[in-house]
């Protein structure tokens, strides 16, 4: 998919889209992912807003210490 950049230039993207039966909104994501997705969002200079979104996730402990790793 391409978008438009807030200073007009088009980068090419991935995205994707789940399936809507497949949602299940009692499932949060793991606390490595969460920081990941949160780094991401800082190193890129997303808005506040949409960091804040991302900041305030509630996550769950991967008890899994090597895929944690």
């Amino acid at each position: 998919m391409e978008v438009i950049c807030s200073d007009g230039q088009l980068v090419e993207t991935q995205m994707y889209i789940a399936d809507l039966a497949a949602i299940d909104n009692t499932l949060h994501p793991y606390d490595w992912y969460k920081q990941y997705v949160v780094s991401g969002a800082e190193e890129n200079d997303l808005p506040g807003d949409c960091r804040a979104t991302l900041e305030n996730w509630q996550a769950t402990e991967d008890m899994d210490k090597k895929k944690k790793a």
